[in-house]
């Protein structure tokens, strides 16, 4: 299920943000999406490995 999320973001990283996801052919949602997962995904998995990074 999908949910509308508002964000306050620097100008400039949204317009890179969008010029980044045009260029992939994906879009600015569905980039973020995939980064968070990616975040949350990779901390689990630390956690679960009790791995430190720095």
């Amino acid at each position: 299920m999908n949910t509308k999320l508002t964000l306050s973001l620097d100008a400039d990283i949204i317009e890179d943000a969008k010029s980044y996801a045009k260029k992939n052919s994906i879009s600015l949602s569905k980039l973020i999406e995939n980064y968070l997962s990616f975040l949350t995904k990779s901390s689990i998995l630390k956690m679960q490995c009790n791995i430190t990074l720095h």
